[in-house]
């Protein structure tokens, strides 16, 4: 958080990894956002489009604003994790 604090007035977004993501858990992400920045989630998310797009509307609702998405998973894939995203926004 103390980097987050100290790179805010340059940098709007910053970027929640799987490292950090699996160390801290879902506050990693919220407790970013807080920080009055945008959130990129580094999640590679790939797998069926309904369990996709329930994991993009969670990270939305956690305030993730970008979420990296595998697009071999196919279009119907990516479409729903836009609509998941979106949806929690």
């Amino acid at each position: 958080m103390r980097l987050v604090r100290e790179l805010r007035p340059w940098f709007g977004t910053f970027k929640v990894g799987l490292e950090l993501f699996s160390a801290a858990g879902p506050d990693a992400i919220s407790a970013v956002r807080n920080q009055g920045v945008d959130v990129f989630h580094d999640a590679k998310l790939h797998d069926i489009p309904t369990t996709v797009g329930r994991a993009a509307r969670v990270l939305g609702t956690l305030g993730a604003r970008y979420v990296t998405v595998h697009a071999a998973g196919g279009r119907a894939m990516v479409r729903a994790a836009v609509e998941g995203l979106d949806g929690a926004a």
